[in-house]
Formats: structure tokens, sequence, C-alpha cells
């Protein structure tokens, strides 16, 4: 339920499982611990109905349950909720003339925790200046699995992730960044040493990128000046097959379509035992042709298990039955 008023919104929490946030958000600077970005990110995750329901000039309360943030430790929370309401959030954008303007906002300067209904919730509080800030995606925005941000355990992880996901999430899996950047970004002390940085905080965020995300996240050193490293390419690419299975699925829709069908043929012709008829309707629909992509990439990535004869497999799928495949075989053999 969301209620309203001149010059209120306030926001009953109802989870989604993924979060949408501008890339002006993504590459600002802060400095969270590890609970006050969870809030963070809770809040975010409910900007859809802010985005829906807002009107200028309106503060927004977030109703955050307890239970989204801890089982038992609501001392914890407690002691979040009192030095989040100081952390900045600092960006800056370029103007048409090129002049940098930078902008410093403590996105919650209000909050307290309230009983409702004899359940517990963090009340979280941003003012109507900030609102704009947050839910202005347009066309450039990072998204990002919620329970993966909230398993993470390190908040170096947590900005890391958010900022591959920048990338990743529109089909970018590599990527340049500049390490003074992204250590501002990241929050990295800029007196630590990049030895230091590359340990503590690439390095960890890499390993729980992996066990937690299903990421493999790996870089290398793109621009030097001397010996200081001054810019890191990324390559980021999943290891879960359904995830791989879309990023083949979106290669071959980038590609021509008389080269991706030639391509087909060869494919059909050198790997599969369809008829020459079957090869015809394949390649002749598009609906065919994506089904097919798709059941081949799945197959090739383990997504259906214990698959013995991928062409019997895909012919029933496809609505031709399993006798024909035995048929298939024979005539493509003579």
């Amino acid at each position: 339920m969301i209620s309203t008023s001149a010059s209120a919104l306030v926001i009953d929490f109802d989870r989604r499982p993924t979060n949408y946030q501008p890339n002006l958000l993504t590459e600002s600077r802060q400095n969270f611990s590890l609970l006050e970005k969870r809030i963070t990110v809770l809040v975010i995750n409910q900007l859809k109905q802010v985005a829906d329901q807002w009107q200028t000039g309106q503060n927004v309360t977030f109703l955050i349950p307890y239970k989204e943030l801890t089982d038992h430790h609501h001392e914890d929370i407690a002691r979040a909720a009192k030095t989040l309401n100081t952390k900045q959030i600092s960006y800056q954008t370029i103007l048409p003339n090129g002049e940098k303007q930078f902008e410093h906002v403590v996105p919650f300067p209000r909050i307290a925790n309230e009983m409702i209904a004899n359940r517990l919730f963090l009340r979280v509080e941003m003012y109507a200046s900030v609102v704009p800030l947050f839910i202005d995606l347009g066309r450039v925005y990072t998204k990002y699995n919620l329970e993966v941000m909230m398993s993470l355990v390190s908040s170096y992880s947590q900005r890391l992730y958010e900022i591959i996901m920048r990338f990743y999430c529109v089909g970018q899996k590599s990527f340049t960044y500049e390490v003074d950047k992204l250590r501002d970004m990241m929050g990295y002390p800029p007196a630590h040493s990049y030895n230091d940085f590359k340990k503590k905080a690439l390095q960890k965020a890499q390993e729980e990128l992996r066990a937690k995300g299903d990421l493999i996240l790996e870089w290398k050193p793109s621009r030097k000046d001397g010996k200081r490293i001054i810019e890191l390419r990324f390559e980021v690419r999943s290891i879960r097959p359904q995830d791989r299975v879309e990023e083949d699925q979106q290669a071959a829709a980038e590609l021509p379509e008389g080269q991706l069908i030639v391509r087909l043929h060869n494919y059909l012709t050198t790997k599969y035992t369809f008829t020459n008829k079957q090869i015809e309707e394949i390649l002749g629909s598009k609906r065919l042709r994506d089904e097919f992509m798709r059941l081949d990439r799945e197959i090739a990535h383990n997504v259906h298990k214990g698959v013995r004869n991928p062409t019997a497999y895909i012919a029933r799928s496809l609505g031709w039955g399993g006798k024909k495949t035995t048929t298939a075989k024979k005539s493509n053999a003579s």
C-alpha cells in the first residue's frame, strides 16, 4: 500500500527481485558500511513505486522491515541508522561548456524505527530535492540482482558488483576504468597502495562475486605511466548456464540475417541429422530459428542434463516427434 499527502509519500515495502538505479548513482562516490549499503539497496529496490506515484515537492518515507536486514541483531541496525543519516553520495556531471559540476547529497537525513502491527520497521526518509537523483532512470541505468547484492559481505564487493553490472546488464562484458576513479567510487582509502587496493578490494570482490554471483571477473593493466598503473581493463563472464545461453543468443541476434542463416545452415548440416525438409523449415521461420538456437545453446551449456540425442530432443521440442529424427539420419546418410 502507498499512502500519500501533499507533502509526503509513504512506501510500504514490496520486495522485488531486481534493482534498477540511474548510472549517475552507480558511478557516484560512496562510503557506506556493509549494513548502511544494504539499507540503501533496499530503498533502491522500492524506486519503481516511487517513480509511479511521486509528485514534485513530496518527501518520501520508506518502511523497511527489520527482517529484511537481520533476524536477531537489531542493535546493528540501530548503529547503522545512527551513521547512515550523515553519509554523502557525491557525483559530478559535465556541463555543455566542458566544465565539471559537482554535487554532494545526504540522501537519508531522517531515520527512525517504528513498530507497526507488531512488526519492527526502519523508517527512512528522503527529502524531495534528492528524489530525482534516484528515480531518473531514463535510458541509462544499472540493473542487478537483489539477492546477490544482499548476500555480499564486503562493502567493496557491493560497490564493484554495481559497477560491473552497469556494463554487464547491457551486454558489455569488457570495459576500462581509471584506477583513481575506481578507488574513489569504491571509497577505498587514497593513502593505501595499489597493491593493497588490488588485494583487499578487487581480489576479495573477485572471490565473492564468483561464489555468490556466478560471475568470473578478471582484470589487467591497460594503461601505465612508467611503472604506475593508471587504468585497468575488466573482463566479466557468467558461469551460470542460463546466462551463457542468453549471451550466445544476444550475439547471434546482432548478426545480419543473411550471415546468420548461412552459419545456421552449416551448423544444422554438420552437427545435427535433420532431414532436408526440417532444415528448410527451420531456416525459413524466424520462430523456429530462435527456438532452435535457444535449445542448441541450452544443450551446449548443459541446462538440460543427460540429453543423449540432441537432434531427437530438438525435433520433439519443435513439434516433429521422435520417429522423424530416425528417418532424418537415414535420409542424410544416403
